[in-house]
């Protein structure tokens, strides 16, 4: 059976762990930090200098200090033996996306991958038969799906306000 109509159950609080902590998973780590319910118990990047800056935007943020995993790339899947991890972002090189999305979702957590989620069609196909049988969430970031403006323009169409749509075209112009 696919996945499609899945949902995870709700959690009290989400405790989130990184791979890769570079400039725009740094950005993820900060809205992170922003919410309540959100835990960050790990981070996970073989350069010492990121993994540096990043442990000090949390400190700085007043939360708990996370575990950090800096000996080398493959790090990370030490900390992926961890339970107490509910979703991991993965914000490492394109080619590694797909494959450490795999490994969270196999380690028994939720997946959430900076773009492009796959550099081939297999990997995307992995990314979903994972997906299904490991029964995680894998969602593909974006960084302009969610925004403000582009959620008005979705509200207004679902609401008619602009009538009946027949074609819509968006681009980075």
């Amino acid at each position: 059976s696919g996945a499609m109509g899945f949902t995870a159950p709700a959690m009290a609080t989400v405790r989130c762990a990184f791979i890769g902590l570079g400039g725009r998973a740094r950005g993820h780590l900060g809205h992170v930090l922003k919410l309540e319910g959100t835990q960050v118990v790990a981070l996970a990047d073989p350069l010492p200098a990121t993994l540096e800056a990043s442990e000090k935007l949390v400190s700085e943020a007043g939360r708990e200090q996370p575990t950090l995993y800096g000996d080398g790339p493959a790090a990370y899947k030490k900390m992926l033996e961890r339970s107490d991890i509910d979703i991991v972002f993965v914000s490492t090189m394109w080619e590694t996306h797909a494959r450490q999305a795999v490994e969270v979702m196999e380690s028994g957590k939720h997946a959430i991958l900076e773009v492009p989620a796959a550099v081939t069609i297999d990997e995307c196909w992995e990314l979903v038969d994972t997906a299904e049988r490991a029964k995680k969430l894998c969602m593909m970031l974006e960084n302009c799906c969610y925004g403000r403006e582009e959620l008005l323009c979705l509200n207004l169409c679902r609401l008619g306000v602009l009538g009946e749509l027949l074609h819509g075209e968006a681009a980075y112009i």
